[in-house]
């Protein structure tokens, strides 16, 4: 309540924060005068109020509802800025923050799939060895292990054999044989193989020109190589190939037969 004399003047007027009526007071004829710890209290004297008093209390309730209007606009500012203050807090994170999150969790995924695909040869001193997948894809296995040099079962045309000399010693008794062949060839096209046929046959020798070669075999086809670390020229060679074997049950190779007589 705003402190003024004409409210002071007004005797049906007790203010009941700073003294007690002496008589008891009615609930309906108590009212509460906006922003104080004042009371109006009406009808305490027998008098009606006259025309001053009454121009008194209606500028006071007057006065007393513009506070009280004025208390509200400020209570409704202070609570919204209080609002906007506390949902600030929650916002939502920028377009950078997010931008930035999601490239770190992308780096951190390539991170994670590049050390479990890689192999681990990768990040040692020596390295993964490789392999060439199409000489593997290609060529066939020999028996050694080494990449057989052909791939048809039709021999090469770039070799052709001119003349053959050869020698077998049989052995009747266990049904074995030793051989040892001479082949005159001629190279019609520059190679680095030559391929024959061959079958059960245990090399155990094998020269061209006069100085030992190394044998691949692949018996699936029942062929036999030799490889040569460059290029031979046309021309004619001589290969030597020294040989052991079982004498065939079958009609095949060097097989052994018998016949009946009258004797």
């Amino acid at each position: 309540m705003i402190e003024n004399d004409m409210f002071e003047e007004e005797p049906d007027v007790v203010d009941l924060a700073k003294e007690s009526p002496s008589y008891p007071i009615d609930s309906d004829d108590v009212v509460y005068e906006p922003r104080s710890s004042r009371l109006l209290v009406r009808g305490l004297g027998e008098n009606d109020l006259d025309e001053d008093e009454e121009d008194y209390e209606s500028s006071a309730r007057l006065l007393g509802m513009s506070f009280m209007n004025r208390s509200s606009n400020q209570r409704s500012a202070a609570s919204s800025y209080t609002r906007q203050q506390h949902s600030g807090s929650c916002s939502k994170p920028s377009t950078k923050t997010t931008v930035v999150g999601v490239l770190i969790l992308v780096l951190v995924a390539s991170m994670i799939m590049v050390i479990y695909f890689v192999p681990g040869c990768t990040f040692s001193r020596n390295g993964c060895q490789k392999t060439n997948s199409t000489m593997n894809s290609i060529y066939p296995i020999s028996t050694s292990g080494e990449l057989f040099p052909w791939t048809e079962l039709r021999l090469p045309p770039s070799v052709h054999p001119v003349h053959y000399n050869i020698s077998l010693h049989p052995n009747l008794t266990l049904m074995t044989f030793q051989g040892s062949v001479s082949i005159l060839v001629e190279v019609l096209h520059e190679t680095k193989n030559i391929v024959l046929h061959s079958s059960d046959m245990n090399i155990t020798k094998a020269t061209f020109e006069g100085k030992e070669v190394h044998v691949l075999e692949y018996k699936p086809w029942q062929q036999i190589a030799i490889k040569f670390p460059e290029d031979l020229k046309k021309g004619k060679y001589v290969l030597n190939v020294n040989y052991t074997a079982n004498l065939s049950n079958s009609y095949d190779g060097f097989y052994n037969s018998s016949y009946v007589d009258t004797n």
